[in-house]
């Protein structure tokens, strides 16, 4: 059956309410030591996590500060599946999202990244089953002819042996298999515990025919009949699944002490920079080996290199190479400027562009364009909203607007569509530096 919760929509950077610790106490210490809540420096609890937080029956549903014109449980919808997606695709030069990880190699685990996991191989692969031979006289099943001449004798008609009794082997799936009956429980009561969290229905698996568990084994137990299985199975799916199964036995054991469970994250300027790169294509990783390195030389002449800048985005914009830096927050333009980039971000977009101008020219770019996305709330999926140069006169940064939801929601099904109106629209609005021989010239847009 599924769970029912009272609901509170929040957002993040706003102060934590006290009303909530009131409906339950220890909350707000509990999501201090979680790391989902900072003291600011009044000593009061901020949000610090975009994601949910599943405590007794109550769900906090923890909203990005990005404020948008639509409805909390739109915005709860679209921020779910872009979680989601991260949570199974997540660039590796991010850091680690624990309450995102399912993956029992990684690191510590969330129950209801578990439960999208077990959902999302339900869904591909079906559940896990296992088959019993069984061999009859004279069955339905196919003829196992060894057996049968090893066991049976034949009359034989003009030379030939016949076989009146013949030994028939049947498989059938294995109703009583501890890894299925485990599997259809954790998916069922998985399901029904965080399934609307997740936006989606909780699995009903009542025609399946497989005896069910009246209690969930211990970890102890599972550990030891799982260990059985494995060493009985060779595909990578069953592998994989066995141990997660085992995970998320032990990671619902430690939810149910803690009596919390989270799912997201307060780095969620990585998904936002996961759905630009989407929105605008990025081949960043075919750029980094022009880009040069730190050489450290100790003072006995070794030398070693390491790891430089990495652009957030890199990728063809018609003749031109765009270099794009995502920011999660809102600048505000002059005559009152606020919450724009500092001058470090500003320098070393400039930096990019002069270390892969020459190498674009030289791979047919005839010029480049440098840009800020910031994310936005009006209509207008992509919109021009200022500039910064630096130094002044020179280099020339712009500044854009890609609408936070939008964004969001083709980074999560995957829709290549917002990325062609984005481009086509990016393509008039920017300036570029044209490559003039071995000069480059400062040109407004042109297209």
């Amino acid at each position: 059956m599924e769970t029912s919760r009272a609901t509170a929509h929040l957002f993040e950077g706003d102060r934590f309410p006290e009303s909530l610790d009131e409906a339950c106490p220890g909350l707000t210490e509990q999501l201090l030591r979680a790391g989902v809540l900072r003291p600011d420096p009044a000593g009061q609890a901020r949000i610090q996590f975009v994601g949910v937080a599943v405590k007794d029956a109550l769900t906090l549903v923890l909203l990005p500060k990005v404020r948008v014109d639509a409805a909390p449980r739109l915005v709860q919808r679209q921020i779910i599946r872009a979680l989601k997606k991260y949570a199974r695709r997540a660039p590796l030069h991010h850091e680690p999202a624990p309450y995102l990880n399912a993956d029992p190699e990684v690191g510590s685990l969330s129950a209801i990244a578990l439960c999208d996991w077990l959902m999302q191989d339900y869904w591909a692969h079906g559940l896990y089953r296992r088959s019993v031979v069984e061999h009859e006289e004279n069955g339905l099943g196919r003829t196992n002819w060894a057996a049968t001449i090893a066991g049976r004798h034949p009359i034989f008609s003009r030379g030939r042996p016949i076989y009146p009794q013949r030994i028939t082997r049947r498989a059938e799936n294995d109703a009583t298999n501890f890894a299925t009956m485990l599997h259809l429980h954790l998916l069922e009561s998985f399901s029904a515990e965080f399934a609307a969290v997740l936006d989606c229905d909780p699995l009903v698996l009542d025609h399946e025919p497989v005896e069910r568990f009246d209690l969930l084994p211990s970890a102890g137990e599972c550990e030891r009949m799982l260990a059985a299985e494995m060493r009985t199975v060779y595909s990578d799916r069953s592998l994989a699944l066995l141990k997660t199964l085992l995970a998320a036995v032990r990671a619902l054991e430690s939810e149910r002490r803690r009596g919390l469970s989270l799912f997201g994250t307060n780095a969620f300027h990585n998904v936002w920079e996961a759905a630009c790169a989407h929105a605008t294509g990025n081949d960043v990783d075919a750029w980094l080996g022009v880009l040069p390195k730190p050489i450290w030389r100790s003072e006995g002449n070794e030398e070693q290199d390491a790891l430089t800048f990495r652009p957030d985005v890199v990728t063809p914009l018609g003749n031109a190479l765009l270099i794009a830096d995502a920011k999660y927050y809102r600048p505000v333009m002059p005559p009152a400027l606020s919450g724009v980039p500092g001058v470090n971000d500003v320098a070393k977009q400039v930096w990019y562009r002069q270390h892969l101008a020459a190498p674009a020219n030289d791979r047919g770019y005839s010029k480049t364009a440098n840009i800020f996305l910031f994310p936005g709330t009006t209509a207008s999926p992509v919109r021009r909203v200022g500039s910064v140069q630096f130094p002044a006169g020179q280099e020339s940064v712009q500044a854009f607007e890609l609408h936070f939801l939008q964004a969001l929601e083709a980074y999560s099904s995957g829709s290549e569509q917002l990325r062609t109106v984005v481009l086509s629209e990016l393509i008039p609005a920017v300036s570029y530096r044209e490559f003039k021989g071995s000069a480059v010239e400062q040109c407004e847009n042109t297209a």
